[in-house]
């Protein structure tokens, strides 16, 4: 099965207003992801999410229901709303991201 992960860290939470791990957690939508074309074609509803903040060694998971287009980067990169249900906190291990701070494994 396919995973989602997505990096909420602490630094730049402060630094330009970014929901941050908690937000996610409670609202259960990691706001402003930029996803590559390739990888959301691999994307569907019911895959697990995973939220990371490395800096605060912080992990949550749950599962993704949709996708959720907003407006482009500055490249012209598609960003996303993602939102989540039922995340949980769990044991924290770290993941390789990308370096839009995210990963499709």
């Amino acid at each position: 099965m396919v995973t989602l992960v997505l990096n909420a860290p602490t630094s730049r939470e402060r630094a330009n207003g970014a929901k941050s791990f908690d937000g996610i957690l409670e609202t259960g939508v990691g706001p402003g992801y930029a996803i590559a074309s390739t990888l959301v074609g691999r994307l569907t509803p019911g895959c697990t999410v995973v939220v990371l903040n490395k800096e605060r060694h912080c992990r949550a998971e749950g599962t993704l229901v949709r996708l959720e287009p907003k407006q482009r980067t500055a490249s012209g990169m598609q960003r996303y709303d993602v939102w989540i249900r039922d995340l949980r906190r769990t044991a924290y291990h770290p993941e390789a991201l990308n370096r839009c701070g995210i990963a499709v494994l």
